[in-house]
């Protein structure tokens, strides 16, 4: 499980080649969030695993 949110936000074009994949720099996962996911005790998981729009400080 762990494995699964490990890679959650690499991402890969269809055209290459696993090496060839990158991290997303604005994961919104914490160590918290994973602990709890992988345990089954996360209480708001919509706000960090669903397709909400959210304001990141370090992009204009």
């Amino acid at each position: 499980m762990r494995r699964l949110f490990k890679n959650l936000f690499s991402k890969r074009s269809a055209f290459q080649s696993p090496p060839a994949g990158y991290l997303n720099p604005h994961s919104t996962l914490g160590e918290l969030d994973m602990y709890l996911i992988t345990e089954g005790r996360h209480e708001s998981l919509w706000e960090v695993l669903g397709a909400h729009v959210k304001r990141d400080e370090m992009v204009s």
